[in-house]
């Protein structure tokens, strides 16, 4: 399942892509590119415009809700996206491409010394050099999708 986003869901985007989904967030698009988008690669389309998520070329999601754990639960209802342990940050959560592992060697200098000092395990994003280690937002983001999965069903 892919997903392509209105310029209105960044947060959302970016969630769903800790999750491991692939999610295109073209900044800035007009209407026309995004249904081009969606039709051309088999893209669900996110929009909280009402106007947009209404054309039938493409498969659309009107996303209703302010709140993120609202709008994740309105997709794990609506589309069925799923809280799949083995995927949870596969993606980088700013431009979209899949991580690599790397060893830690990799990291020297390019993350905090302590950071480096206290961490083993390393992924890299190849698109844009990012690197993502498992700390504590790491562990905040899982507490909170764990919690809509187990508990809001």
């Amino acid at each position: 399942m892919k997903f392509v986003s209105d310029n209105m869901l960044g947060r959302l985007s970016r969630w769903l892509r800790a999750l491991g989904y692939d999610v295109l967030y073209p900044n800035h698009s007009s209407d026309s590119e995004l249904l081009r988008i969606a039709l051309s690669e088999d893209r669900i389309l996110l929009t909280r415009d009402k106007e947009l998520a209404s054309k039938r070329s493409v498969k659309s999601v009107l996303v209703r809700y302010d709140r993120l754990e609202d709008q994740l639960l309105q997709l794990k209802r609506e589309v069925g996206i799923v809280l799949d342990k083995t995927k949870l940050f596969s993606r980088c959560m700013i431009c979209n491409t899949s991580l690599e592992k790397v060893p830690k060697e990799r990291a020297f200098g390019k993350v905090p010394e302590y950071v480096y000092s206290v961490h083993d395990l390393f992924s890299m994003c190849p698109g844009c050099g990012r690197f993502y280690w498992r700390g504590t937002q790491w562990d905040a983001i899982r507490r909170i999708l764990g919690a809509l999965w187990e508990e809001r069903g």
